[in-house]
């Protein structure tokens, strides 16, 4: 699946498929935590998000949750390694919204970013 994004909408739709991911991988992560915890647990994340492409036997015997995020985990780690530092940054670990101010200029910024969503985005259908 190629993805091109030459509008902002299309570029809007990308973030926000990417930012429903680091969500969902959250979710997880919480998730997991409880219930080593015997806590309570959150409600079911929405089923309509996205699953990756090429699955292995690891992905397909975890539970849901851990499927999740060794799809996540398996994409960033397949990925161009500038192209994997903005996706983990923005929207893995970033505590503010200009992170990137000292790594980029804002033309630099959004064409890496749209190059990583794209490369990302590509692991998921």
């Amino acid at each position: 699946m190629e993805i091109s994004p030459n509008t902002r909408a299309e570029f809007a739709q990308l973030h926000k498929k990417a930012s429903d991911i680091a969500s969902l991988y959250y979710h997880s992560q919480t998730k997991i935590a409880l219930r080593s915890t015997n806590s309570f647990e959150f409600e079911k994340p929405s089923e309509n998000l996205y699953v990756i492409k090429e699955a292995n036997a690891e992905y397909q015997n975890g539970t849901r949750p851990e499927r999740i995020i060794f799809a996540v985990e398996t994409a960033i780690s397949h990925m161009e390694s500038e192209c994997q530092k903005l996706i983990v940054s923005e929207y893995f670990t970033a505590r503010n919204n200009f992170w990137w101010v000292n790594y980029y200029s804002r033309s630099t910024f959004y064409r890496w970013k749209r190059r990583a969503l794209v490369e990302f985005l590509s692991f998921f259908e």
